[in-house]
């Protein structure tokens, strides 16, 4: 009979963790260090309805889901002219998905795909009316906008692609889209995706633009930074203004310019650096701006369990070490795969002997 209840009025409730007197919530962004962080609530008896708002989970099933990715927060701190940041690896750490700065990027560079030619820009179709509508001309920096101008796919599904090959490695984390102008104003695509390759078979999803402003202006989108550089992207059209027309003016991808390096530290301080596909101990284990500029690495895909583990025999107290000259970033996120997919209720039932009370409220 609550089963039933609570399945049809699911949107009105959000619920939390009461365990040896201290509430947890288990969305995944308060799991650090292999178990729950207690929260720091408005009241300091019980959660009020602002607690429940930030922090509260929606679905009891939750508490089964199997979560194959976790997060840890880090907050800046100064180090020479930039931030460093600092990441816990915990033992079921398998490799990392993705770095995240949170923070205003000022400096980039110049359009990556102003060199390109013809024929490093293709897609899955083309408009061939008076014209034909291809994938280049959206790139090649022309002055009109009307509609008869740039890139145009008719009748786009979300299927249609557009592929660019920059001809060598690139990190863009930008781009600026201009829709037309005249009719097909609106007719830009409503949601990307962007992938990136270095063979053209195999593709890594970067991030997804959902919020893409349907006017003939100069739009800039910032998303997440690749772990490493790309040869090939591809723009995957997931959802249309309009039905009959996808149409894009102008593009162009640009790179932050602001240096992200890295160091691994272990237990006892040390500090390395990966070279000639190995770790490799530095000589000198100062955390300063200068070590990290002179002998830290840049790609952070390459840190695996599997290395971790066979350089230092377990994961204990290892730390990945992050610096940026780049000195409006405050915090950085570090996702992460997991070597074991876990439970919430399985994290909840290592301490109190297994014993924990749901607390929910009606939103």
């Amino acid at each position: 009979m609550f089963t039933e209840w609570y399945v049809e009025n699911l949107e009105r409730y959000k619920f939390l963790v009461k365990q040896n007197n201290k509430y947890y919530s288990i969305n995944p962004e308060y799991y650090k260090d292999e178990q729950y962080q207690s929260l720091s609530l408005k009241s300091e008896e019980y959660p009020n309805n602002n607690d429940f708002n930030k922090y509260g989970f929606n679905n009891l099933n939750e508490l089964l889901k199997e979560y194959k990715k976790s997060n840890i927060k880090s907050s800046g701190s100064d180090l020479g002219f930039g931030k460093v940041f600092s990441f816990k690896i915990d033992d079921n750490f398998k490799c990392v998905s993705n770095l995240e700065l949170v923070g205003e990027t000022l400096k980039w560079s110049n359009d990556v795909t102003d060199s390109l030619k013809k024929e490093n820009f293709t897609s899955s179709k083309y408009h061939t009316g008076r014209y034909n509508y291809i994938p280049y001309l959206a790139f090649d920096n022309h002055i009109d906008n009307n509609g008869m101008t740039g890139f145009q796919i008719k009748n786009p599904s979300d299927k249609d692609w557009l592929k660019i090959d920059f001809a060598k490695p690139v990190r863009p984390s930008k781009l600026t889209l201009q829709g037309n102008a005249g009719d097909v104003s609106v007719c830009v695509p409503k949601k990307i995706e962007i992938s990136m390759s270095n063979d053209d078979i195999n593709y890594t999803i970067i991030d997804t633009i959902d919020n893409i402003i349907k006017d003939d202006k100069y739009n800039e989108y910032v998303y997440k930074k690749p772990n490493k550089k790309y040869r090939y992207l591809k723009i995957r059209f997931l959802e249309f203004y309009s039905s009959v027309w996808c149409t894009i003016n102008q593009m162009e991808f640009f790179e932050s310019l602001y240096v992200e390096k890295y160091l691994i530290q272990d237990k006892n301080l040390n500090l390395y650096t990966y070279k000639d596909d190995t770790l490799t101990k530095l000589d000198n284990n100062s955390v300063t701006e200068s070590n990290f500029k002179g002998n830290a690495f840049t790609e952070i895909e390459v840190i695996t369990r599997e290395m971790l583990l066979n350089q230092f025999g377990n994961l204990e107290n290892i730390k990945l070490l992050l610096w940026t000259d780049n000195i409006n970033k405050e915090e950085c996120i570090m996702d992460y795969h997991l070597e074991k997919p876990l439970r919430p209720i399985d994290i909840l039932k290592k301490s109190n002997s297994g014993k924990f009370d749901i607390v929910m409220m009606e939103i």
